[in-house]
Formats: structure tokens, sequence, C-alpha cells
């Protein structure tokens, strides 16, 4: 097997900083949580002055790979805080891009859209691009009451069992079954831990929804068995009460199995789906939660945390 030498391009505010560079750890995670990058630099690599809050939204742009197949981009990240030594500077910075406009309360009423065309109408109002595959939900009616932007995306994407967040000037909302898939063997790994916890494994779902035509409660079923977990809410259509109910038996079933894999640096994304092989009965296919890249003067690996 061919041996790769490991690469990164950094940049701030489109500066090149490998020069200086001694090691980079960038966390990326699943869903709307922020992703983050810490750089460590030697103690010549020049502080910079800030002499405003806003100073602190120099922009770094990370690239990582290796020298022999290319880099890949990584992100694009705003510095937070900056702490130097007598022996090196490090600098830490998020992934955030949750502006001021999305925590703002609104008022709102739409009518006869998709999911995707509100996804889409939240981007836009916040400078954002989307990316979904909600086309096929239809709303007659959806209010946004007293509600800010952001609270309304973790709502849908709690209902609709999506994965969000926004990364990179985009507004991702997507089914967790459409997502990409990695492949990890066991004889690629330096170190694995997969654990289970002992928790109620639900069978079925089951929801209500009301029916216009025959004017009348009625239920639909997800899975199959006990024991099963009942929704509270009343919908007002058989596809929706379907839908959320899916949703919720994947929700009340994860996180039983939980794991993390050591392996040589690739570009493997928080939020995908991981399949192994190689590890007896633990193989199969997980959820990626987190994946932490490591590059310094020992190589390049990565620390892939999942759970199903």
């Amino acid at each position: 097997m061919e041996r790769l030498t490991p690469d990164a391009i950094v940049t701030i505010n489109g500066a090149d900083t490998k020069k200086h560079l001694n090691s980079i750890v960038l966390v990326d995670k699943e869903d709307k949580e922020v992703d983050e990058v810490t750089l460590t630099f030697d103690n010549d690599y020049p502080r910079p002055s800030y002499n405003d809050i806003a100073s602190y939204n120099d922009i770094v742009l990370v690239y990582l790979g290796y020298k022999e197949t290319g880099l890949y981009f990584c992100g694009s990240f705003k510095v937070q805080t900056t702490d130097k030594t007598d022996k090196h500077l490090k600098v830490k910075a998020t992934s955030t891009d949750f502006m001021a406009s999305m925590k703002v309360r609104r008022n709102l009423s739409y009518e006869k859209l998709t999911l995707a065309d509100l996804v889409g109408i939240v981007a836009g109002r916040n400078g954002l691009a989307a990316k979904t595959d909600f086309g096929d939900v239809y709303f007659e009616h959806f209010a946004q009451t007293d509600e800010s932007d952001l609270h309304l995306l973790n709502r849908l994407a709690y209902d609709y069992n999506a994965i969000y967040n926004i990364k990179n000037g985009v507004l991702v909302f997507l089914k967790k079954q459409n997502l990409p898939t990695f492949f990890v063997e066991r004889k690629r790994c330096k170190s694995y831990t997969i654990k289970y916890a002992n928790r109620t494994l639900y069978k079925s779902v089951k929801a209500v929804w009301w029916d216009t035509k025959e004017n009348k409660s009625q239920e639909v079923v997800v899975g199959a068995g006990e024991p099963q977990y009942r929704l509270e809410s009343k919908f007002k259509s058989k596809e929706e009460a379907k839908r959320r109910a899916a949703g919720m038996l994947s929700r009340l079933n994860s996180g039983i199995v939980k794991g993390k894999v050591v392996i040589n640096g690739k570009n493997i994304v928080a939020g995908g789906k991981l399949v192994l092989s190689g590890f007896g009965g633990d193989d199969g296919l997980y959820t990626i939660k987190k994946v932490t890249h490591t590059m310094n003067n020992s190589g390049y690996e990565i620390k892939v945390e999942f759970e199903r």
C-alpha cells in the first residue's frame, strides 16, 4: 500500500499560514452543532491586534488531504479566541453561521407550499443558500407564531427526523436516509470501541390523524409489535401521521449502540452513514455523529464517532 504524505492548506483572511503551522485539530459535528478548528502555530506567527469585537470575524479556510491524492475543503470558520504562550500561538475558530436575523421572533403564515419551499424561504431571508430534499412534504397552511427561524428549523428537523445544519453559507436540511455512506474495514483501524446500552427498544409507533372524509380519528402504525410508543399529537393527514411516526421510531431507538474508530485521515463527514465490516457481530450501518481530524508532525488521522 502506498504511503501517503499528509498535507494541508490553512488560510486566515486569504493569507497562507503553512510556514508557521504546527498542528490542526478540526471537529466536524452532526446536525445543528457548531464545528470548530484549533490551529497551533509557532511563536513567530503574529497574533492579530484586535481593536474591536468585529476583528474576531477573521475568516479561516481549511483544506486537508495528501500530497499524492490532493486536498478536500473542510470548511470556513470565524476566529473566536487566540492564546499565546512562550512556545506557541493557539487560534480557535468556529463555523457559526447563526446570524442575528435567525434569532428574531417572527409571526408569519405560509400557504400551499412544500417543506423544501419553506426551508428555501428561511434560507433566502437570512442570506443563505438551501440544500434540501423535502419536496414531498406538503402544507396547505403552516404558521410561524412568535418563533425565530432557528427555533422553527429545530422544530421541523425534530418533527421530520431531518439532518439540519448551516455550514459555509448553506442551510442543509436533508432526510437522514439520503445522506452519504462511508465504509471502514477493521483491518484499516488503528483502534476502535463499540458499546451497547441497556435501553428500551421500541418495535412500533402509533399516530392518530383526522379523517375529514369519514369525520373521525384514524390510527396508523409504523413498525410492528410491542413495546409500542403512542404519539399524543393528532395529525391532519395519514401521510403526515405516518411520516412523523417513522421519525419518532428512528429517534427512540437511536443511541443504543455507540462507538468510535480511529483510522488514517480521509474525507469522512459527520451526519453521514458509516458501514463497518470485519467487526463480527458489530458489522452494519451506523450514523456518524462526530469526526475529529488531527494533523501534526506524527501524521494525519481521524476519530469517527457513531451510533445506531
